[in-house]
């Protein structure tokens, strides 16, 4: 009897039909529409996106783009996660901003325990935010009460805005 290793790991329908109410949407989630990412950037693209499904990161709150920005010392390509805020979902974008140290020490323990790490270097998640993102009042009044020097318990008059954080 032989064993062909080959037929083990060979898909033996098609794509499995996905559940949602939208077709056409995009088989990963955190994909931006229209990215057609190809080799390690789809690899490490399904990671991130299990990662931050795993850590409650809604959908629509962020999109993940993985580049490549060049070449390190030993010839193998690194990666960049480009993580952008395209909507304000509090508890979401909370997780990320807050959580983004540990989430990426978790994304490169994950990658060094995988093949990727053979074959490419992962530079990390850079984060940004949308043009269009729009930030709700509280979330400006909480930035306002953090920028207060300790000890002071009054907020700025609302013509006064530290930061730049006016609307």
């Amino acid at each position: 009897m032989k064993f062909d290793i080959r037929k083990l790991f060979a898909r033996t329908g098609g794509i499995a039909p996905r559940d949602s109410d939208h077709p056409g949407e995009a088989d990963s989630d955190y994909l931006p529409r229209g990215a057609g990412a190809e080799g390690l950037e789809t690899d490490y693209q399904t990671l991130i996106s299990g990662l931050f499904r795993r850590w409650g990161i809604a959908q629509g709150c962020v999109t993940v783009e993985v580049k490549t920005v060049g070449k390190a010392g030993d010839g193998f390509d690194v990666f960049v996660a480009l993580v952008r805020m395209v909507s304000w979902d509090q508890r979401s974008s909370m997780r990320l901003l807050v959580g983004l140290p540990l989430l990426e020490q978790k994304i490169r323990k994950t990658v060094r325990g995988t093949w990727l790490a053979d074959y490419s270097h992962f530079g990390g998640l850079w984060l940004h935010a949308s043009d269009k993102l729009q930030l709700p009042q509280d979330m400006r009044d909480s930035m306002l009460h953090m920028s207060q020097p300790a000890g002071s318990d009054s907020l700025p008059a609302k013509d006064s805005t530290p930061g730049g954080l006016a609307a």
